[in-house]
Protein backbone atom coordinates (compact mmCIF):
# COMPACT_ATOMS: atom_id res chain seq x y z
CA UNK A 1 0.00 0.00 0.00
CA UNK A 2 1.40 3.34 -1.02
CA UNK A 3 0.55 6.65 0.60
CA UNK A 4 0.24 9.90 -1.17
CA UNK A 5 2.25 12.85 0.06
CA UNK A 6 -0.88 14.40 1.53
CA UNK A 7 -1.79 11.23 3.43
CA UNK A 8 1.77 10.86 4.70
CA UNK A 9 1.78 14.48 5.95
CA UNK A 10 -1.58 13.91 7.66
CA UNK A 11 -0.18 10.83 9.40
CA UNK A 12 2.96 12.71 10.42
CA UNK A 13 0.81 15.48 11.90
CA UNK A 14 -1.29 12.92 13.76
CA UNK A 15 1.90 11.33 15.10
CA UNK A 16 3.16 14.75 16.27
CA UNK A 17 -0.16 15.47 17.97
CA UNK A 18 -0.12 12.05 19.64
CA UNK A 19 3.48 12.57 20.81
CA UNK A 20 2.53 15.97 22.17
CA UNK A 21 -0.52 14.52 23.93
CA UNK A 22 1.64 11.68 25.23
CA UNK A 23 4.12 14.20 26.70
CA UNK A 24 1.29 16.13 28.35
CA UNK A 25 -0.16 12.94 29.82
CA UNK A 26 3.27 11.88 31.11
CA UNK A 27 3.70 15.28 32.78
CA UNK A 28 0.23 15.04 34.33
CA UNK A 29 1.06 11.53 35.53
CA UNK A 30 4.33 12.76 37.04
CA UNK A 31 2.48 15.57 38.82
CA UNK A 32 -0.20 13.16 40.05
CA UNK A 33 2.49 10.76 41.31
CA UNK A 34 4.20 13.60 43.19
CA UNK A 35 0.88 14.66 44.68
CA UNK A 36 0.16 11.07 45.68
CA UNK A 37 3.61 10.72 47.24
CA UNK A 38 3.09 13.96 49.15
CA UNK A 39 -0.35 12.78 50.19
CA UNK A 40 1.10 9.43 51.29
CA UNK A 41 3.78 11.31 53.19
CA UNK A 42 1.08 13.38 54.85
CA UNK A 43 -0.86 10.22 55.62
CA UNK A 44 2.24 8.70 57.21
CA UNK A 45 2.82 11.90 59.14
CA UNK A 46 -0.80 11.91 60.31
CA UNK A 47 -0.55 8.24 61.34
CA UNK A 48 2.69 8.92 63.22
CA UNK A 49 1.18 12.01 64.84
CA UNK A 50 -1.88 10.00 65.88
CA UNK A 51 0.33 7.30 67.43
CA UNK A 52 2.40 9.89 69.31
CA UNK A 53 -0.77 11.60 70.52
CA UNK A 54 -2.07 8.29 71.85
CA UNK A 55 1.27 7.63 73.59
CA UNK A 56 1.06 11.06 75.23
CA UNK A 57 -2.53 10.37 76.36
CA UNK A 58 -1.44 7.07 77.88
CA UNK A 59 1.48 8.73 79.66
CA UNK A 60 -0.82 11.49 80.93
CA UNK A 61 -3.19 8.89 82.36
CA UNK A 62 -0.27 7.17 84.10
CA UNK A 63 0.92 10.53 85.49
CA UNK A 64 -2.61 11.33 86.75
CA UNK A 65 -2.78 7.93 88.48
CA UNK A 66 0.64 8.45 90.10
CA UNK A 67 -0.35 11.98 91.12
CA UNK A 68 -3.59 10.72 92.71
CA UNK A 69 -1.59 8.10 94.60
CA UNK A 70 0.87 10.76 95.81
CA UNK A 71 -1.97 13.03 96.94
CA UNK A 72 -3.58 10.13 98.85
CA UNK A 73 -0.22 9.20 100.39
CA UNK A 74 0.43 12.82 101.44
CA UNK A 75 -3.03 13.04 103.00
CA UNK A 76 -2.45 9.77 104.88
CA UNK A 77 0.97 11.01 106.05
CA UNK A 78 -0.52 14.31 107.21
CA UNK A 79 -3.24 12.48 109.15
CA UNK A 80 -0.63 10.19 110.67
CA UNK A 81 1.56 13.15 111.69
CA UNK A 82 -1.45 14.94 113.18
CA UNK A 83 -2.43 11.78 115.07
CA UNK A 84 1.13 11.34 116.41
CA UNK A 85 1.28 15.00 117.36
CA UNK A 86 -2.03 14.70 119.19
CA UNK A 87 -0.83 11.60 121.09
CA UNK A 88 2.43 13.30 122.08
CA UNK A 89 0.73 16.56 123.09
CA UNK A 90 -1.96 14.84 125.18
CA UNK A 91 0.34 12.29 126.82
CA UNK A 92 0.91 12.71 130.55
CA UNK A 93 4.06 10.63 130.33
CA UNK A 94 7.25 11.83 128.68
CA UNK A 95 7.81 10.33 125.25
CA UNK A 96 11.32 10.61 123.91
CA UNK A 97 12.61 9.46 120.54
CA UNK A 98 16.36 9.07 120.20
CA UNK A 99 18.90 7.19 118.11
CA UNK A 100 21.55 4.69 119.27
CA UNK A 101 23.95 7.46 120.24
CA UNK A 102 21.39 9.05 122.52
CA UNK A 103 20.62 12.00 120.28
CA UNK A 104 17.05 13.07 121.00
CA UNK A 105 14.82 13.70 117.98
CA UNK A 106 11.55 14.37 119.72
CA UNK A 107 10.68 15.04 123.33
Amino acid sequence: MYLTMTEEKKLQNIIKELKSENSKLREELRIAQKAHAASSGNNNFIKELTLKTEEIRTQNEEIRAINEELVATNEALKESEEHLSQILDESVDAIIHSDKTGQIFYA
